[in-house]
């Protein structure tokens, strides 16, 4: 039998651990980057709901009854 060579494998494993961390803690930072944005600004806190749920409607109610007429203010007698 031949002489095992694992330098090789470790020398993979080696580089192949810190850029999966490095990924996943990017990943992570820039997650919760953004709920913070979203949290702290009402502006991008609209646009993103807005973005989901669509844009608020604006509707422009008309009244159909007559305004209430002013009560009749009594006069003193002079």
């Amino acid at each position: 039998m031949g002489k095992r060579n694992d330098t090789t494998d470790s020398d993979a494993t080696a580089t192949v651990r810190p850029r999966k961390r490095w990924a996943r803690r990017s990943v992570t930072v820039v997650i919760l980057g953004g709920l913070v944005a979203v949290v702290a600004s009402k502006e991008i806190r609209s646009k993103l709901l807005d973005l989901v749920f669509g844009s608020e409607e604006e509707f422009t109610y008309s009244s159909t009854t007559a305004p209430p007429t002013p009560a009749p203010t009594a006069s003193t007698p002079a």
